[in-house]
C-alpha cells in the first residue's frame, strides 16, 4: 500500500511524462506544418526548421521519458 506522500509524488510523476510526450507531440505536429507548406514563417529556410522541430520532438517523446524515469529511480543519496 501506497503512503498518501508517495501517491502524490506518483501523480505529479505520471503528469510530469505525459506534460513531456504531450509537448514531443505539438513540436513533431508544428514542424511538418512547416515542413508541408501550411503555416508560413518570415524565415526562408522554414522547410530546415520543420525538420529540426520533428527531429528534436522525436528525440524528446522517445528519449526524455526514460531519462526521467531513469533519474527518478536512482536512490538518493
Amino acid at each position: 500500500m501506497m503512503t498518501p506522500e508517495q501517491e502524490a509524488l506518483a501523480k505529479k510523476r505520471f503528469l510530469a511524462l505525459n506534460l513531456v510526450r504531450l509537448f514531443a507531440l505539438l513540436l513533431v505536429i508544428v514542424g511538418m506544418l512547416f515542413v508541408t507548406d501550411k503555416v508560413e514563417i518570415a524565415q526562408p529556410p522554414r522547410h530546415i526548421i520543420g525538420l529540426i522541430l520533428v527531429a528534436i520532438g522525436i528525440v524528446d517523446f522517445f528519449v526524455m521519458p526514460r531519462i526521467l524515469v531513469k533519474r527518478w529511480k536512482t536512490p538518493e543519496a
